[in-house]
């Protein structure tokens, strides 16, 4: 294996070239407000609208969302931990009353770690 030039993003040897930035995503999650994720957690990231949306699902439960607006300076952000809730009772109310109040499906699912199916089945199961 020959040598890499200076310019080309990565650092001289006779390895495989390896990359002298740090990962872009850790970076971009902190900005957002997350704190340092792990290779076992669940991360999803969307853009539309002008909105970027991120969550964090570590694997007790623990997930976190942020939102930003792109441009507007507005950015928002929750965390939910199943360990604080008494129970899924509790957990499911807490959803509907937010469903209730205007909350969208997916926003709730972002929110609580769950598929918009399970929510679907929370909200109509009065």
């Amino acid at each position: 294996m020959g040598k890499y030039d200076d310019d080309d993003g990565y650092d001289n040897g006779d390895k495989l070239p390896v990359p002298k930035a740090k990962p872009q995503l850790p970076a971009l999650l902190e900005s957002l407000g997350f704190g340092k994720v792990t290779t076992k957690d669940e991360i999803k990231i969307s853009y539309r609208d002008g909105v970027l949306k991120a969550s964090v699902k570590q694997p007790n439960g623990v997930t976190q969302t942020a939102n930003r607006s792109v441009g507007s300076g507005f950015s928002s952000g929750t965390e939910f931990n199943p360990a604080e809730m008494k129970s899924k009772d509790d957990r499911n109310n807490e959803i509907r009353r937010r469903y209730r109040a205007g909350a969208t499906q997916d926003d709730l699912a972002q929110q609580f770690g769950l598929s918009q199916a399970m929510i679907n089945r929370i909200v109509n199961d009065v």
